[in-house]
């Protein structure tokens, strides 16, 4: 996983979320064994709104510094962190978010969204850590937040065998 800072590094800075930070990351690993044999595709690997560009009928993605080959749950998750994180002002993009779901898993395959609760616990840590890097106003509260979110959706993983 991608971290600006390192997550040890949250952990030092900020002592009080360690055990919940090594919770998430062995959480991670736990469950990355259990999915067992994932049909990986490429993915952007940091996608998000801000990454695509829509112009009457056409649309375009930029930044693919982050492109790589693996999971495509990341970048559904990845995305999903981001549309979820905007309803409190915008409850509105609930029917984004639906929108997406439906349109994305009628095209791929439906049990990417087992998955996708791991990559959206994983974009909360990776953007506590960043939260470290910039250090803004409330950037420990802000912290706290994102790594309890992380915790909620990897509890919320029904694994299914």
């Amino acid at each position: 996983m991608r971290c600006h800072p390192k997550y040890p590094f949250l952990s030092m800075a900020f002592p009080e979320l360690e055990t919940k930070v090594n919770y998430i990351v062995d959480k991670a690993f736990e469950l990355e064994k259990s999915f067992g044999d994932i049909q990986h595709t490429p993915f952007h690997g940091d996608f998000h709104m801000g990454q695509a560009h829509i112009l009457n009928d056409d649309i375009w993605l930029i930044d693919f510094d982050t492109l790589s080959y693996g999971d495509p749950a990341a970048d559904v998750g990845n995305i999903l962190v981001f549309l979820k994180g905007k309803l409190y002002r915008h409850p509105e993009y609930q029917e984004y978010i639906d929108t997406f779901c439906d349109t994305y898993y009628s095209l791929m395959d439906p049990k990417i969204a087992e998955r996708v609760p791991l990559y959206e616990a994983l974009t909360h840590l990776r953007r506590a850590c960043k939260r470290l890097r910039l250090q803004d106003t409330h950037w420990r509260k802000k912290a706290t937040h994102m790594i309890d979110t992380a915790i909620e959706a990897l509890n919320s993983i029904q694994l299914v065998n």
